[in-house]
This record gives structure tokens, sequence and C-alpha cells, in this order.
């Protein structure tokens, strides 16, 4: 079940930084503004700023910012936020008193982030179709090609002094590292930032947490991973087999297969999976909790909003009636280390009871995987035949 929390505080602002392919500087992921950007700035004046001591303010005063409705959308549809994870993590689920118990768990003053979120650059392996060139710079030459999008490489190219960056966070007792992307163990800068991170004593005090598609696993990643506190490491990974190297192609679920047995050898090392639902994989499910259950893999389910065709509400009532089907003849056991399956299925269950189908985001849907399927020379018949059918 979805973990709750009925006070609005978040501890984000008080104690994290998230930097975005793009440069710019906010408390977290999902926080929806671009005020500071660290190609033109720094972090420790992002975190002295003004902008910032106001939205402090604004959750002492139980005010809800309106830069992060990710939150409030998620936690309105019964889902964990990444607000209420966070204070669950930083053990801050306050219900009043906010700067008094700042206080108490030593938060108040933070003189530097201790949780810091780095995604610099969009350079990745894959070209996810939920994904946008934002985060792949190969899905980004693909999706102007088919005029999805319209953005520029140089946008997301880290254009300050590497070195510099890479100083101002080493030189800081970080408690946790996020490492994101892109795909972090294919960017050069990140594997500096490790590196770097390795040789520094802090590194055995620090939680390095990475965010990979599972594509790649090197010998010298591996060496240098065993060299820290704790490793968290999110696959992202979308489906099972088949399925998933069609979603986040040109993935090999073989090769993912192997590295994850590898990822599981580091004695500091958690692994989890956090898979996205939407149309394209919904049918598929229970295959994907199968294998996380077999192989005693963390399983986390969110729920797609953007892009809006790749919603799960936009398939045929057909395929959702036999997507839930499905979902609800797995086993009770196989879905104990599960999270947001039950609220998944409570969704879909809305869904089908409430359907109302729309023909034009439908068709968008079908436009855009026949393009991207003649772009790369594949088929959805070969990897989702009950979508094809229908498309």
């Amino acid at each position: 079940m979805a973990r709750s929390n009925k006070s609005i505080f978040c501890i984000r602002p008080f104690n994290s930084v998230a930097i975005s392919t793009d440069g710019f500087v906010t408390p977290c992921c999902q926080f929806d503004s671009k005020k500071f950007n660290i190609n033109n700035s720094n972090i420790k004046n992002y975190w002295s700023s003004d902008y910032l001591k106001n939205l402090r303010k604004k959750f002492l005063n139980d005010e809800k910012p309106q830069e992060c409705r990710r939150c409030w959308d998620k936690e309105f549809d019964n889902l964990t936020s990444h607000r209420i994870e966070s204070n669950f993590q930083y053990k801050s689920i306050f219900k009043n008193n906010y700067e008094r118990n700042l206080k108490l768990i030593k938060k108040n003053d933070l003189d530097f982030p201790e949780d810091i979120e780095f995604s610099i650059t969009n350079i990745c392996n894959l070209a996810c179709q939920m994904c946008s060139g934002a985060y792949s710079s190969k899905l980004l030459i693909e999706n102007n090609f088919l005029k999805f999008e319209n953005l520029k490489q140089e946008d997301y190219n880290f254009n300050k002094d590497t070195d510099e960056a890479i100083e101002e966070i080493s030189k800081h007792d970080i408690k946790l590292l996020n490492l994101r992307g892109g795909e972090p163990l294919v960017n050069k800068i990140i594997i500096k930032l490790i590196k770097r991170l390795s040789t520094t004593p802090n590194a055995e005090n620090m939680t390095l947490h990475i965010t990979t598609n599972g594509t790649t696993c090197d010998n010298e990643t591996l060496d240098l991973l065993k060299k820290f506190k704790k490793i968290r490491l999110m696959l992202s990974i979308e489906s099972f087999g088949k399925y998933n190297n069609y979603m986040r192609y040109p993935s090999n679920w073989s090769k993912i297969e192997k590295n994850i047995f590898k990822f599981q050898k580091l004695t500091n090392t958690y692994l989890y999976i956090n898979t996205v639902v939407q149309n394209l994989n919904v049918l598929y499910l229970e295959q994907l909790i199968e294998f996380a259950y077999e192989n005693k893999l963390f399983l986390n389910f969110d729920i797609l909003k953007t892009p809006y065709y790749l919603e799960y509400k936009n398939l045929p009532l057909a395929l959702l009636k036999e997507s839930y089907k499905r979902i609800t003849q797995v086993e009770k056991k196989k879905l104990t280390h599960t999270k947001n399956i039950h609220e998944t299925i409570l969704l879909l269950k809305e869904t089908i009871d409430n359907y109302s189908y729309d023909e034009k985001k439908f068709n968008i849907f079908s436009d855009m995987i026949k393009k991207r399927d003649k772009y790369r020379k594949i088929s959805i018949a070969d990897y989702m035949p009950e979508i094809y059918k229908v498309i």
C-alpha cells in the first residue's frame, strides 16, 4: 500500500538539490521550475538564494507550492510521491512544528546540501519510447528527425568546467549522491565524478544511488562501486524480455539479465526495478513481476503521465480488460515486494468501469508507433502482437 503523510511538508528544499540534464538546479527531480543553472552559477549560490529561502518559507507556512504539483497529483491518485518517500527517508514525517523538528534532526541550517541528484547531460545509449530528447541524446536525434520534438543537443551539453563542478561536490560531506541521466554509466563526466569521489575519505560514509538502464556493467565500474559505503541501483526496466527491448530500444534483455547478476554480487549494493506503467507494457506486467520475484528484486510501479498518448488508459477496452485479468491472477506472495501494485490495479479497474475511448489520442499513439518502427526498421508485430492488431 502507498505510504501517506497528512501534512504537506517536504524535506527536499532543506537538504537536497537536483541538477537536470540541461544544467538547471532545483530541490528535486520532480520540481517544475527553472531559475538557476549550474553552467553559469554553482550549487552554493543556489543554496543561499532568496528563491530557495522563499520556497522553504512556503512549506513552513503549510502552503502548497505550485512547482510541486507532480507530487500533489500522485498523492491525489493515492500513490507514494517523491515528497512522501523523501520525508520517510529522512525521518521528517512532521505534522506541525516544522522549524523545531528540523532542528531536532539537524537539517534546519545545512551550509550545503547533503543529498545531491546529478543528471548532467542527456548522454544515453537508448531511445526509449516514453522518454524525451532532453533525457536521451539518441532519442533527441530520432525525435527531431520525426518532428516529434525540436531540441538542440547543445542545450544539454555540460559547458561548465568539469573539474570545478566535481570538486564542489567532492569537498563536501555528502550523505547521498543520486546519479541519473541519460545513462550515467556511459557518461564520461559521471564516471570521472565517481572516480574522484572514490578517492575521498567521504566515500566510506556515502550512499551512491545510480539510475541505470542495466545495459552497461564493466569491471572498472564494479571496482569503483566497491569503494563506497552503500550503492543503490535503480534499474529502469519497463517490461520483461522482448517487450523491454522494444520499449527501451535497442536494449538487449539477455545482456541486461547478465548485468543484473553481476551487480547482485556486490556486497554493498541494493538493486531494485522501477517500472512506468503505460499502454505498451500494461499487458505484460505479470511477466516482470515473475522475474523480480524469482530474482529477489524489489519492484516499484509508477504511472506514466507524459507523453499523454502513452497513458495506459489509451488502449481499447478489450486490451485493458485482458491486462486486468492477467495482473489479478498473479499469486499474492509474488506481490509482497512490489510497491504501488495494488494502487495500479485499482486505477486500472476504475478506468475499465468508467471507460472512455479517445480516438484522437489513440490515432496519435498509432501514428507514433508506425513512424518509429519505420525509422528503426522494426515492427511492433514481432514484439507486441496484441497491440499490433489494434493499430
